[in-house]
């Protein structure tokens, strides 16, 4: 093997370590690496760092009706839409079954941080069309605020989760921010 073959090898093998082969969205270790580093350049410059959470609603019966290549296809078109929404410096990551995670550096003020929520949502307003199928699905998104709800990757991804669960009880469909303290950057 010459220098270029293990060259590629070497950046192939990285891809896949990092990366969900389903959607090739960044993966929960190359999403905790950069919190990890979006977290240290946040709190320098003293600006307010988003992570969500989102989870499919009304996934299941795609893969119960369907089966799992059409599941599989409508990830692929989600995470494609929900790429579409957001900017080069944000990270949006796939962790597992139809959740997803995104990271925003410098979110600005808490109604940026709304219109984010609701245009991440506004990917579901058309349907997706699988394998011949029209599939309607929508997501419930929690969004939360560093330093405000959580100085570390552990405490902001919890309260995103909690922050989601609250929307999928409070209707599905919804974004649900943090209880962001007045006073406090959002």
């Amino acid at each position: 093997m010459d220098i270029t073959e293990q060259k590629q090898t070497h950046e192939r093998n990285a891809y896949l370590a990092h990366h969900d082969l389903l959607t090739n969205l960044p993966n929960r270790l190359l999403f905790f690496d950069r919190v990890t580093q979006s977290l240290a350049l946040a709190k320098r410059q003293s600006y307010p760092l988003a992570v969500l959470f989102i989870d499919l609603d009304k996934f299941k019966p795609i893969n119960d009706s369907l089966g799992h290549e059409a599941g599989d296809e409508v990830l692929r078109l989600v995470a494609g839409r929900l790429s579409g929404c957001v900017r080069a410096s944000d990270t949006l990551a796939r962790v597992g079954g139809d959740e997803f995670i995104g990271l925003f550096p410098d979110v600005g003020n808490r109604d940026s941080l709304s219109f984010l929520g609701e245009r991440l949502l506004g990917v579901f307003d058309e349907p997706f069309e699988v394998m011949g199928h029209l599939v309607s699905l929508s997501g419930s998104i929690g969004l939360v605020v560093a330093p405000a709800d959580g100085e570390d990757q552990d405490s902001l991804l919890k309260a995103a989760d909690e922050a989601m669960y609250r929307a999928k009880q409070a209707g599905k469909r919804r974004v649900q921010l943090s209880a962001v303290s007045p006073g406090r950057a959002a």
